[in-house]
């Protein structure tokens, strides 16, 4: 079937559209209403295909439909009104505008593309969905997703010293010659590179699109407090983060599963460190399966980007160990709802990821400006879990301590023994403990007692919204 036909055949009649509008929630309704003197999009395509379901759409036979919006509507409202107009589920479509795809979740007035000066209709174009990946592709810039506005040269202009090419290629800092330059510039770009294939997908329209913003909010977060990096410093801290796999599952409110395998690339030597967390979380009818761990694996050389996590049956207690992996945290709760945790990370640890990635605290150098508690937070927001640790009461009441979930992809790290302990990182960092902080060595397996059933209140139920008091509330952001 002809491009044209199959997507022709997307059209539904009237009775048939009717029919599955009805279908639709209440919600989905009312995205419908707009007010008759709202502005419009004037919604073009670029295919001759979807030209020819226009002209049929339009009153005038034009190739071209008006839509209204309201400066308060997400795009998924005006998705709903372009669907309803031409009789094709919005689930076959998208909506492109100054060459992105609009992400359909965020709200006009969040976007750059509506807010340009307007003395005719705004032009959006029209796609399939099976034309998005083209789409993206042909217009995909390399290096969008970088926050430091770095241009390497041309490929004629490159030194040919590795050590050279490798100091032009990417934003290093206070590097050293070393013979594993070379590799390092290949495994380097390999990450880099499935960043630019992925970035647009990601950040526009990939299901995975929530946690992967969560992952770029947090690297950048996490460098807050690190009062002796200059600002160009924190966004190539920032940018040597890269995510390798990322496979996350929500049920619309909290990640159900995620796992995560991220590359942080050293500035000032050919290594890397390996990061990998596994989450799973599910409330049923009798029972709740709720878990996770994360560790991670120092490259003292340069090797291949992991786009997969090779010990992903384990046990969660054992998960990270071997390999060269080292386990940061873990947690799990049993059958009978004990809590079993422990956050075995350690000072000489933190210290070696630090070394590794920003140089020995030298005088003058990158690694006396990085602290071992701004390792270990960017080490976590290359998970996707934005953690704070305070570092006195002030501090804890202005920004927090522990796990901050952000609302667009809540992952729920809250319990009475955590895996994750911002205590423990404290004691380990140095700092002086807060009133409150748990005193048990928490690098040892720590268990709960089991939950009394008469203790969950809320009871639960098999849409993972269940709680007992156990339960503590998460930070939103």
């Amino acid at each position: 079937m002809s491009t044209t036909a199959f997507f022709k055949s997307l059209r539904l009649s009237q009775a048939e559209y009717d029919r599955h509008a009805a279908s639709q929630s209440s919600d989905t309704q009312d995205m419908m209403t707009c007010d008759e003197n709202s502005p419009k999009l004037k919604i073009i395509a670029e295919s001759e295909e979807v030209k020819e379901v226009l002209r049929e759409a339009s009153n005038a036979g034009e190739d071209w439909i008006l839509v209204p919006y309201d400066p308060e509507d997400m795009v998924e409202s005006v998705m709903h009104r372009i669907a309803n107009i031409i009789r094709i589920p919005e689930k076959h479509l998208r909506l492109a505008g100054n060459e992105e795809i609009l992400p359909s979740w965020e709200d006009v007035s969040e976007l750059d593309f509506f807010t340009q000066t307007q003395t005719q209709p705004i032009e959006a174009i029209l796609l399939p969905t099976s034309d998005v990946d083209g789409y993206v592709a042909a217009r995909r810039k390399v290096g969008r997703w970088r926050r430091f506005p770095f241009e390497p040269p041309a490929a004629s202009e490159l030194p040919a010293n590795p050590h050279a090419r490798a100091q032009a290629l990417f934003p290093v800092l206070d590097t050293t010659d070393s013979a594993h330059w070379a590799d390092y510039i290949i495994h380097r770009q390999a990450a880099e590179s499935r960043l630019n294939e992925a970035f647009e997908r990601l950040e526009y329209y990939d299901e995975n699109a929530p946690y992967w913003s969560m992952i770029r909010d947090s690297t950048l977060g996490a460098l807050y407090g690190e009062d002796d990096l200059t600002e160009e410093e924190c966004h190539k801290i920032a940018d040597s983060v890269a995510n390798t796999s990322l496979d996350a599952k929500d049920d619309g409110c909290e990640i159900r599963d995620a796992n995560v395998i991220t590359r942080i690339h050293s500035l000032v030597a050919p290594k890397s460190v390996d990061m990998h967390l596994t989450f799973h979380h599910r409330t049923r009818m009798y029972s709740v399966e709720y878990g996770y761990s994360l560790g991670f694996r120092i490259n003292k050389e340069p090797v291949p980007p992991l786009t997969s996590f090779p010990n992903s049956n384990r046990k969660l207690n054992r998960m990270h160990s071997g390999q060269g992996w080292t386990t940061f945290g873990w947690f799990y709760l049993d059958d009978r709802r004990a809590e079993h945790s422990a956050c075995p990370v350690s000072a000489r640890h933190l210290k070696q990821v630090h070394d590794a990635l920003f140089g020995p605290a030298k005088k003058g150098k990158l690694g006396e400006r990085m602290s071992l508690r701004g390792t270990a937070k960017l080490m976590l927001a290359s998970l996707g879990i934005a953690f704070d640790v305070a570092v006195d009461e002030e501090d804890k009441d202005e920004n927090g301590d522990g796990h901050t979930s952000s609302m667009e992809a809540c992952l729920e790290l809250a319990a009475e023994k955590p895996g994750i302990s911002a205590a423990h990182l404290r004691k380990i960092c140095g700092i002086p403990p807060l009133k409150g902080d748990d005193t048990a060595d928490l690098s040892k397996e720590q268990v709960t007692a089991p939950m009394d059933p008469s203790e969950d209140e809320y009871g639960s139920d098999d849409d993972g919204y269940g709680r007992g008091r156990r339960d503590e509330e998460c930070i939103f952001i």
